[in-house]
């Protein structure tokens, strides 16, 4: 899924969902929310590499309006690429992991919002999206060895 001339991602894709809803594209966010508004925020003093997700989700918890909005953000993308790839696919769930999951509320209060918002009337309230328990990329190996399993 591609955001029409949107950002780069780190394999040279234009637009891509990676560039924008990951820890790389939260920090890539927080940058465009301090140009777009001027509300008062940690981050202004802070320089780009020296900024990490930890510190976008604290600053989240003590209200900086910069990190709230950039959550919200980030969560809006997500969750229209969540519903309309469950328009095609019907799954009973999605399992979320990477980085960015680690913030918890500030990602998955809004994203629920904007997921049921996005998604058809059909699917409303039947598709959950789940926090994966499985470790760093653990995740997508088990994944492939399923698909295998199911296919053999």
């Amino acid at each position: 899924i591609t955001i029409g001339d949107g950002r780069l991602t780190g394999q040279n894709v234009r637009g891509g969902l990676e560039a924008y809803v990951s820890a790389t594209g939260l920090k890539r966010t927080i940058l465009y929310m301090m140009c777009k508004y001027m509300d008062e925020s940690r981050f202004r003093d802070i320089a780009y590499n020296d900024l990490h997700g930890e510190e976008i989700t604290m600053a989240a918890e003590e209200g900086d309006p910069i990190a709230l909005k950039a959550f919200d953000f980030t969560a809006d993308i997500l969750g229209r690429a969540l519903a309309n790839f469950t328009a095609f696919t019907q799954p009973e769930a999605f399992f979320l992991m990477g980085g960015l999951v680690n913030s918890g509320k500030w990602l998955f209060d809004p994203l629920h919002e904007y997921f049921e918002d996005y998604l058809l009337d059909f699917y409303k309230g039947k598709v959950k999206l789940l926090r994966s328990g499985l470790p760093g990329r653990t995740t997508a190996i088990c994944g492939a060895a399923a698909l295998i399993w199911e296919h053999h």
